[in-house]
């Protein structure tokens, strides 16, 4: 009892405690002569190796350097060792085939999802009457951001407004907000009107 105690088998999820594999025990009436029969897999990723080996095999450089192995080694020993490596090898708690299945899924998948639902790629700006921004988990304040114009900004914070003028007194570059004061509310509302090709940013 103190030995079987002292084992321990990690389980990633329940669906490997119910999982059953799937093994070939006989055929018609010929059993085969492995107690423990072959499992599907395996026959399934020795008869994609052998199919690849056969393709790679006609290809005009890989088909002389197969051709040089001596046929048990480039027909029996090389796909019976990567069959095996394969059945033991797990990415992640699962096996090849599920991850190759996974990456391919993936792939093909969408990669512009919104609420859950396929979302149409961007195409252009469209201006947006009016955005609402709340504090989050980390921190009742501002996150930095930048805001194109044109749109109306409004800073219910007092903050501190930078820009940097030419000689005649035009506006150059863009109009920055920082140091923010959290501590009180602004007197009247800090309203920011930002023309078309123009921006605000918004330092935090």
């Amino acid at each position: 009892m103190a030995d079987s105690d002292s084992q321990h088998t990690l389980v990633r999820s329940y669906g490997l405690v119910f999982k059953i594999e799937r093994k070939l025990f006989k055929i018609d009436r010929w059993r085969l002569p492995l107690p423990g029969g072959v499992e599907i897999r395996a026959i399934v990723y020795g008869a994609v190796i052998l199919l690849g080996m056969l393709l790679l095999s006609r290809l005009p450089g890989l088909g002389l350097l197969f051709g040089l192995l001596p046929a048990p080694l480039h027909w029996a020993l090389i796909p019976g060792g990567l069959t095996f490596v394969l059945l033991k090898l797990q990415i992640e708690g699962r096996a090849p085939h599920r991850v190759l299945a996974s990456i391919v899924s993936w792939y093909f998948s969408e990669r512009l999802i919104a609420g859950a639902q396929k979302a149409d790629r961007p195409r252009s700006h469209t201006p947006i009457q009016a955005v609402w921004v709340t504090p989050d988990w980390r921190a009742p304040r501002y996150r930095p951001a930048k805001i194109h114009g044109p749109t109306l900004l409004v800073i219910r914070y007092p903050i501190e407004a930078h820009m940097a003028l030419n000689r005649s007194g035009a506006q150059v570059g863009d109009l920055r907000l920082r140091n923010p004061n959290y501590r009180r509310l602004a007197h009247g509302l800090n309203t920011f009107e930002i023309p078309a090709g123009r921006k605000v940013v918004l330092e935090g």
